[in-house]
């Protein structure tokens, strides 16, 4: 997630040499991917996104529509930052147990001659809704969508020459939005995290949407033609080698980096190669499969991060630990060495109960939906293709 910003920012910064009218969005979730924070993690997840806000802000960031992995961080801490950092946090349909809105529910924007209106709206479909019931403190309501935007887009019609919705929903809503409310110019979608080469066009007016992740910057170019109609061109722009990584962002990244370490070590004097890792006992029974363990990636995957100097980073121990944050599993305050690795309850599960008697197996059954949750299509693209080759190098 971190590792796009890199490119980003020289991206950006170049396009801008040649082409000033330039709007930069995002629809959501850009500040969180976690569905729930943990107490011992929350002080980390906050200070990267107060690192990505100031990423953003650098790039001259003009809209960014709250998703509901930013409400997880916490409402009144969002608009600390948002007062803190002076960045355009923006949404139409969230509002309070007063119904009073969160956050501003549009910005305008002038570029050369164009008065350009930007609305953020939130999907209320049931798995945002119980992921808010759930995780987010405050007592909230989202609004209809369509309608919100129908009304706000009645409030800015006369200041506003095209109008930008960003919404965080579902790609249904999208098209109903673009289809039934007059005025959408462009609908920048989120939340479903589609990856779109070409726009839907569903009404002289186009639906983006640029994967998740920040692995490509979506750049969408439209020209308006006397009559009103309207022609565009996309493009997805891999954040690949190609772009050099910006100095100063690398820079920021690394201090984060530091700063994280310097949250969650643990002064031992114990040594890495004195803790023997809990599989061990697994050993005494499983010796064969103990042993195609001990060969795998799996049994090094702590030292990755160690190499990179993020192994004190949340983000990045969930996939790279046993059982994280789990009861009985790593935790990023204790650094449990003993957990450390994917280790053989990764997959089959707290095995507490089936070390102390044999005859209680462990409820994991791992399979490719075990897989899948570390090894996403954005970090191993070809996974699931390629599932049946992947399993020969674990299987046991």
């Amino acid at each position: 997630m971190l590792g796009g910003l890199y490119k980003k920012t020289t991206y950006l910064n170049e396009y801008r040499k040649t082409q000033k009218n330039l709007i930069v969005v995002d629809s959501g979730d850009l500040l969180n991917e976690h569905y729930k924070i943990k107490d011992s993690f929350i002080s980390s997840a906050r200070l990267k996104a107060e690192l990505i806000l100031k990423i953003y802000k650098s790039v001259g960031i003009d809209a960014i529509n709250v998703g509901e992995l930013e409400l997880v961080l916490g409402v009144d801490y969002l608009k600390d930052i948002e007062k803190k950092y002076d960045v355009p946090f923006v949404s139409a349909n969230i509002v309070d147990d007063k119904n009073q809105l969160l956050f501003k529910p549009y910005v305008i924007k002038k570029i050369e001659n164009l008065n350009v209106g930007i609305i953020g709206v939130m999907g209320n479909s049931p798995d945002v809704i119980k992921l808010m019931n759930d995780n987010v403190e405050s007592s909230l309501t989202v609004l209809d969508p369509v309608e919100t935007v129908q009304e706000k887009i009645a409030e800015i019609k006369d200041k506003a020459d095209f109008i930008i919705v960003l919404t965080h929903d579902i790609m249904n809503r999208n098209w109903k939005i673009a289809r039934g409310v007059e005025g959408v110019d462009v609908i920048v979608g989120g939340h479903q995290k589609l990856k779109l080469k070409t726009p839907y066009n569903p009404k002289n007016n186009f639906i983006v949407e640029s994967g998740e992740k920040g692995q490509y910057q979506g750049m969408i170019e439209i020209e308006i033609a006397s009559d009103g109609t309207k022609t565009a061109t996309n493009t997805l722009v891999p954040f690949n080698d190609k772009i050099i990584d910006d100095k100063d962002v690398k820079k920021m990244i690394d201090e984060y980096n530091q700063e994280v370490t310097k949250m969650y070590t643990i002064g031992t004097a114990e040594k890495e190669d004195t803790v023997a890792p809990r599989s061990i006992r697994c050993n005494e029974c499983h010796e064969e499969a103990y042993g195609g363990w001990t060969k795998t990636d799996h049994a090094k995957a702590f030292q990755t991060l160690v190499n990179k100097n993020m192994q004190f980073n949340p983000d990045c121990l969930s996939c790279h630990t046993t059982r994280f944050e789990e009861a009985g599993g790593f935790t990023v305050t204790a650094q449990e060495k003993d957990l450390r690795n994917i280790q053989c309850e990764s997959c089959h599960g707290d095995s507490a109960a089936h070390m102390e008697d044999p005859s209680v197996v462990p409820q994991g059954n791992p399979g490719m939906e075990t897989c899948i949750k570390c090894h996403t299509e954005h970090r191993c693209p070809d996974f699931q293709k390629n599932y049946t080759q992947e399993w020969e190098k674990i299987k046991h």
